[in-house]
C-alpha cells in the first residue's frame, strides 16, 4: 500500500472514531437529561468484550447465529504473529458483529439490501462498520485471471452450491499499512436462506498491486 493510500485510510479511521465519539456523547447527554446518569457512564456489556486475538475470534464465530467460517483456520491464526499494536483484531471483530446483525435481519425478513447498503443505513441498536471498508466485488482484472479467481474461491456447504465452492469477491478491508493488509472475504448471496459465509480471513490476496 502506498504512503498516500495509507494516509487516506488513517484519515478515514480518524473521522470514523470522531463520529463515534460524537454519537456516544450525544447518547450520554440524552441519558443524563432523562435522569439516567448511572447508565450513561456504565461500562459496556462484558459479554461482548473485544477479543484479544484472531484465535479468540475464530472461537467466537462458532457461536454466532447465521455466520459460518469455512476458511483456513491456519491462515487466520497466522495473523496473530503480526497483529501486535494494530487494530486488525478490533476491526475484524466489528465486521463480524455487523455481518451477524445483517444476517440475522436478512433471515428474519428485515434486510433486503446487501451488506454495504445495510451499513450505510443500519437500524438503531444494530452493529455496522464504515461502508468505505466494504468492497462489493473484485475488479474485472481479478475475476478474469484464473489464478487470482481461484485464490478467492472458498468452500461452502452443498446446500449453498452443489460444487461446494463459490467465488467470494465481496470483502472487508480489515487493515492496511504493510504487505499483510488483512482482508475478510464473505458470501452473502441468498443470505436470507443460508446466512453469511466467511471464506477467508487473512493477508491480502494477490491482485494488480501485489
Amino acid at each position: 500500500m502506498s504512503e498516500t493510500m495509507l494516509i487516506v485510510e488513517y484519515d478515514e479511521q480518524y473521522q470514523e472514531l470522531h463520529a463515534i465519539k460524537a454519537q456516544l456523547l450525544a447518547v450520554q447527554k440524552r441519558l443524563l437529561a432523562l435522569g439516567a446518569g448511572e447508565a450513561a457512564y456504565a461500562p459496556g456489556d462484558t459479554v461482548l468484550a473485544e477479543p484479544a486475538s484472531f484465535a479468540e475470534i475464530l472461537d467466537r464465530i462458532e457461536g454466532m447465529p447465521h455466520v459460518y467460517f469455512t476458511g483456513s483456520r491456519k491462515v487466520t491464526l497466522e495473523l496473530d504473529a503480526q497483529a501486535h499494536g494494530s487494530s486488525w483484531v478490533r476491526m475484524a471483530w466489528d465486521a463480524l458483529l455487523a455481518l451477524r446483525d445483517y444476517a440475522g435481519a436478512a433471515v428474519g425478513g428485515g434486510a433486503s439490501r446487501d451488506f454495504k447498503q445495510w451499513c450505510e443505513d443500519v437500524p438503531d441498536g444494530l452493529h455496522a462498520i464504515s461502508p468505505r471498508k466494504i468492497v462489493r466485488d473484485e475488479s474485472k482484472a481479478v475475476k478474469t485471471k484464473a489464478g487470482w479467481r481461484k485464490e478467492r474461491t472458498f468452500p461452502v456447504p452443498t446446500h449453498v452450491d452443489p460444487t461446494r465452492k463459490v467465488f467470494m469477491g465481496a470483502h472487508v478491508r480489515v487493515g492496511g499499512g504493510n504487505t499483510v493488509a488483512p482482508r475478510l472475504h464473505y458470501y452473502d448471496d441468498r443470505c436470507a436462506d443460508h446466512g453469511i459465509f466467511i471464506g477467508y480471513l487473512g493477508p491480502h490476496l494477490t491482485n494488480t498491486l501485489t
